[in-house]
């Protein structure tokens, strides 16, 4: 799968900042193994706003985001964290520069993607197998189509 997105949320110095302070969200956007900001969202949670004015800001960021599913902050937790990844979006926490860690954080979520797509039916994995009632064997490979019901 290609990861070819990732945003960062950002302070004034260009550093990552935690998920729930403001700062500016880029995306960035790998183009033959360069890094270009591609757009950007100035983002600060509402704190007068409540739980609602946190979904609110929550559906806004995940517009902004489109297609990108991979965002790194210092440090994110609560409310909005729960909400991106229901959303579908891996969050890393970094603390530093984007040219320090997009590189690295490109190829951790390709292999996560990569991890996360289901084996084709009929693959051959390990599964117990129940010689009588009760009685199981150890692991032995198998046909996912073979399995005890």
């Amino acid at each position: 799968m290609c990861v070819s997105e990732i945003a960062v949320i950002t302070g004034n110095d260009g550093r990552t900042v935690p998920l729930s302070e403001p700062g500016t969200v880029i995306v960035y956007r790998r183009e033959r193994g360069t890094w270009l900001a591609e757009r950007r969202l100035p983002f600060a949670l509402e704190v007068d706003g409540g739980l609602a004015g946190l979904r609110t800001r929550t559906g806004e960021l995940t517009r902004f985001l489109g297609t990108c599913q991979t965002l790194v902050a210092q440090s994110a937790s609560g409310a909005l964290f729960f909400g991106l990844e229901k959303a579908g979006c891996t969050v890393f926490e970094i603390a530093g520069s984007p040219s320090e860690f997009l590189d690295i954080v490109w190829r951790d979520a390709k292999e996560e993607r990569e991890e996360k797509i289901p084996l084709p039916a009929g693959t051959d994995i390990p599964a117990p197998l129940e010689i009588t009632r009760g009685n199981i064997t150890s692991p032995s490979v198998r046909s996912r189509g073979n399995a005890p019901r």
